[in-house]
C-alpha cells in the first residue's frame, strides 16, 4: 500500500496542552503526544527522502551528460585512430610502390 500522495502533517492539536484536562484518560494524552512525536519524525525522513531523490536526479542527468560526452570523444578518437591508420597505410603502399619501380 503506498501513501506517497498523502502529506505527512505534525500539526496535531493536543487540547490539553500537557495538562492533563478531568475528561480525557492520561492514555490518550500519551498515544496522541506518541503520534505528533512520530508524525514529525516521519515529516523529517520524507525531506531526507526528497533530498535523496532530488540528488539523485541531478547524479543522473550529469552521468547521462558525462557518457554522451564520453560517446563523443571515442567516436572523435576513433575517427583520428582511423584516419591514421590509414595514412600509414597510404604512406607504405606509395612507398613500397616507389621501391618497386
Amino acid at each position: 500500500i503506498s501513501c506517497d500522495h498523502v502529506a505527512l502533517s505534525t500539526e496535531v492539536s493536543i487540547s490539553s496542552d500537557g495538562a492533563e484536562c478531568s475528561s480525557e484518560c492520561p492514555d490518550v494524552v500519551f498515544w496522541r503526544a506518541v503520534a505528533t512525536q512520530r508524525a514529525s519524525e516521519l515529516d523529517g525522513i520524507r525531506e531526507e527522502i526528497e533530498k535523496i531523490e532530488s540528488l539523485t536526479m541531478k547524479n543522473i542527468m550529469e552521468k547521462q551528460a558525462l557518457d554522451k560526452k564520453h560517446d563523443e570523444l571515442y567516436s572523435q578518437l576513433q575517427s583520428i585512430l582511423q584516419n591514421s591508420d590509414d595514412d600509414e597505410d597510404s604512406g607504405t603502399f606509395q612507398g613500397e610502390k616507389q621501391q618497386l619501380t
